[in-house]
């Protein structure tokens, strides 16, 4: 697989010269999702299968005649499946989904590792651990030392997915009975391609720019707060007024919530305005990963954990407003996101964010002991937004322990170290298969 070149231009639709554009150039990359053998598609859908039980979810609630959803992210139009991050509604096709790599060496720093690690359901009884070949370098060598690979193998981006059997479950039953070579205790290692895209793409929103942040915070703050008595009255639903905000600062939290199945209704309904005034994309922080962003003299000079998502060629969006359905700026329960900003000088503009890659990762390590037996799904505790609560004052233990050591800012937890660290509290308590 050889890495593509992308170019999008913009299409016929009415252009806002107001809107501050750029034009993006770069590197950006996605998972190879036309799995080659069965086998890859088998382990792979039943052990990241957690975004698609969503999807079934709200397939199923609307069936049964219920047309809207109300949560501390919002409310919510249920339009059949999960609402993607700033997709602005239905309409937006598969596969506009990529991360955004270093300009070097499509180095995404993990961006979507994480991404794929949110998609994990311990219900699977499968647990998982992903290698990236270009953030860990050295399974290339240890693949090769193995015999498993040869160099020409090891030419192509590729993720290395260690399974491993749990126990079993009703979720994997049929691999068991498909993949009989397969059994509990056991599992394969299986390399999956990744998608690396050079793209030139006009009319991009780019909120790694000073000038777009203070655009988008104007624009769309203000609308949030403008359109509360509307929404009011076209859902029936009213809820106390939210507080102005202050600055682009104080409006990250929002955007990089960790609300599962697409976000706070605040990105959809940003997502449908930008689609609606010819914006060809948006270029966000990662929900999933740590974020920086380094600006020199007003430009991006280095970042890590973004996203960008297409919007060229879709769909008209839905005509209804999505505007000021919000039932907070800042849900409690997902009170671990802190945010270091630079508000003037040279570097305005640059920032570091925490704590979202350590909740997404112990999000997972939770439903890794799920997968082998040691906890079970807490219904209750997903509902109220208890167990969301409890990973929240984890984080902040970690990140404060952080803090008083100097070490915070513009600085990540290392995937591997992170997960194996905390699966050593464990592992030991694993019933063996016998």
């Amino acid at each position: 697989m050889l890495p593509h070149e992308l170019e999008m231009q913009a299409g016929s639709r009415v252009m806002s010269a107001e809107l501050p554009f750029t034009k993006f150039r770069g590197q950006i990359k996605q998972i190879e999702t036309d799995f080659r053998f069965p086998i890859m598609r088998r382990f792979y859908e039943t052990c990241f299968s957690e975004f698609d039980d969503i999807d079934r979810l709200f397939a199923n609630l609307k069936q049964q005649g219920i047309h809207t959803m109300v949560s501390a992210g919002g409310v919510q139009t249920n339009y059949g499946y999960r609402p993607r991050r700033f997709a602005g509604g239905p309409g937006l096709p598969p596969g506009r989904y990529f991360t955004l790599c270093d300009g070097l060496h499509f180095n995404d720093g993990g961006t979507l590792r994480d991404e794929i690690t949110a998609y994990y359901s311990g219900a699977s009884g499968i647990t998982a651990t992903i290698f990236d070949s270009i953030v860990d370098a050295y399974i290339k060598e240890d693949l090769k030392k193995s015999g498993n690979s040869t160099d020409e193998d090891l030419r192509y981006p590729f993720y290395l997915i260690i399974y491993q059997i749990e126990r079993r479950t009703e979720e994997n039953a049929a691999l068991l009975e498909m993949e009989q070579d397969f059994t509990v205790g056991h599992g394969p290692a299986i390399t999956y391609g990744v998608r690396q895209l050079s793209a030139e793409i006009d009319s991009v929103v780019d909120l790694r720019y000073p000038a777009t942040q203070d655009w988008f915070f104007e624009t769309f703050v203000h609308l949030e707060l403008e359109n509360e008595n509307r929404a009011a009255q076209t859902t029936n639903m009213r809820f106390p007024a939210k507080r102005p905000l202050q600055s682009f600062q104080e409006l990250l939290p929002a955007i990089v919530s960790l609300e599962t199945g697409g976000g706070m209704v605040f990105g959809q309904a940003v997502g449908q305005w930008l689609r609606r005034h010819g914006a060809n994309g948006l270029i966000f922080p990662s929900a999933r990963s740590n974020s920086f962003n380094r600006v020199a003299s007003e430009k991006p000079v280095e970042w890590g954990g973004w996203n960008l998502v297409v919007y060229s060629e879709a769909e008209e969006p839905v005509k209804e407003d999505l505007f000021g359905r919000m039932t907070t700026w800042r849900d409690p329960d997902h009170d671990h996101i802190w945010v270091d900003y630079t508000a003037a000088g040279a570097e305005r503009g640059s920032f570091s964010i925490r704590g979202v890659r350590e909740f997404n990762l112990l999000n997972f390590d939770l439903k890794r002991q799920v997968a082998c037996g040691l906890r079970n799904v807490n219904v209750a505790a997903e509902i109220t937004g208890t167990k969301n609560a409890s990973l929240s004052r984890m984080v902040n233990l970690i990140l404060e322990k952080e803090r008083d050591s100097g070490s915070l800012w513009y600085r990540d937890v290392d995937y591997l170290d992170f997960i194996r660290w905390h699966e050593n509290q464990w592992r030991d308590r694993v019933e063996k298969p016998r």
